[in-house]
């Protein structure tokens, strides 16, 4: 969550027992580098590879929060968006 979004970090700092800077941003390029190394690895591999960050940044852009302030975990409407989208793209390719 914290590679698509900088609105969970409010909820970590509640939660900070040291000194905790007041901004974090880990939505920059490079923390995002292991999903172009999957990418990578997928492709030699033969397996499909589908990224769904620009969906979830997306979502998160607009408001729509996907994951539980304290929790790392998607709320479960969230897991239902994208299991739909993973079925758009199975059915689409049939």
């Amino acid at each position: 969550r914290s590679q698509v979004s900088d609105y969970y970090y409010q909820f970590e700092r509640q939660a900070c027992l040291q000194r905790c800077p007041d901004v974090v941003d880990l939505t920059g390029s490079e923390y995002q580098k292991h999903a172009a190394t999957i990418a990578l690895n997928c492709k030699e591999l033969n397996i499909p590879f589908y990224d769904f960050t620009p969906l979830i940044r997306g979502e998160e852009a607009n408001g729509n929060h996907l994951y539980w302030d304290y929790d790392d975990h998607m709320r479960g409407n969230s897991y239902l968006m994208l299991g739909k989208e993973m079925y758009k793209i199975w059915a689409s390719s049939k």
